[in-house]
């Protein structure tokens, strides 16, 4: 139960600094080019092992930062999409979805919200743009 634990927070730490970069585009709204090339290295490629393919421990966010955290996910989504032309973004690999079930757990209003949200901006693999 130590290690697990040890090795979960190493990993809270490890990738500290992008959740905060991911966070900051959810609040801002903008993925830019450099972002988009520091979350993707090998772009427009994808190998599934990017930072923005990972699933994310929650420990010490609060449910503020979660919500930035989908959604900056999905403004970096949205970005892949724009610069590649492909239109299902990310595919499978997507976090969005997995992140926002793990939410439901937590506050299911809020995971219906964000649901919401992705739909209405754009949408995902797993959730259906809405028409406007």
């Amino acid at each position: 139960m130590v290690k697990i634990k040890i090795r979960l927070l190493k990993m809270i730490n490890k990738h500290e600094r992008e959740i905060k970069q991911i966070i900051e585009i959810g609040k801002s709204g903008i993925c830019g080019i450099d972002s988009l090339h520091y979350f993707l290295p090998i772009f427009p490629e994808l190998t599934g092992n990017e930072i923005v393919c990972f699933n994310f421990s929650f420990l010490g966010l609060s449910l503020d930062d979660i919500e930035y955290l989908v959604k900056g996910m999905h403004y970096i989504e949205l970005e892949y999409r724009k610069r590649t032309g492909i239109e299902f973004g990310f595919g499978s690999p997507s976090k969005t979805n997995s992140l926002i079930y793990r939410i439901s757990k937590i506050d299911i209003e809020k995971a219906k919200e964000l649901q919401e949200w992705i739909a209405n901006n754009g949408g995902n693999y797993y959730i259906e743009k809405k028409e406007k």
